[in-house]
């Protein structure tokens, strides 16, 4: 089960009849569940990325000391902090709508107006005060204004 992608793993999970069946799922799974978590990943990704912290925090529009509680894991970010962090380290969509999911906010929504520019703004890579002011000229809620 280690190597099975998710849609394979919710394959096997909507063919289980019994509870018996889920607790033998659980049990030879058990090892390969995820504890990823917004912290970690996020800290993995701007490693990776090869991101300054100082940078991010300067170009996210957080207060400084609530970020570095955000990226250190003792404060859980709202979606727009998450959003305003994923923009300034200049994500791609599948890496914010991870984010998203492992802050338990909510994935962007292409059926929503604000949702949908904010996707348009990620796609084209666009800063965060250049998204902003999009937002605002759309009669929109721009992410610094939570």
């Amino acid at each position: 089960m280690e190597n099975k992608k998710t849609s394979e793993l919710l394959d096997i999970l909507n063919s289980i009849e019994d509870e018996s069946k889920l607790t033998n799922y659980i049990n030879e799974a058990k090892n390969t569940f995820s504890n990823l978590n917004f912290h970690s990943y996020f800290g993995d990704i701007i490693k990776k990325k090869n991101l300054k912290k100082s940078k991010l925090i300067e170009n996210s529009n957080i207060d400084r000391t609530y970020c570095y509680q955000i990226l250190n894991g003792t404060k859980n970010p709202s979606r727009d902090k998450i959003l305003q962090l994923c923009i300034s380290a200049k994500l791609n969509i599948n890496e914010v709508q991870r984010l998203l999911t492992l802050g338990n906010v909510g994935q962007l929504y292409p059926k929503d107006a604000r949702d949908s520019a904010i996707i348009f703004a990620i796609n084209k890579s666009l800063t965060l005060l250049e998204t902003d002011y999009m937002l605002s000229e759309l009669n929109l809620t721009p992410l610094g204004d939570e």
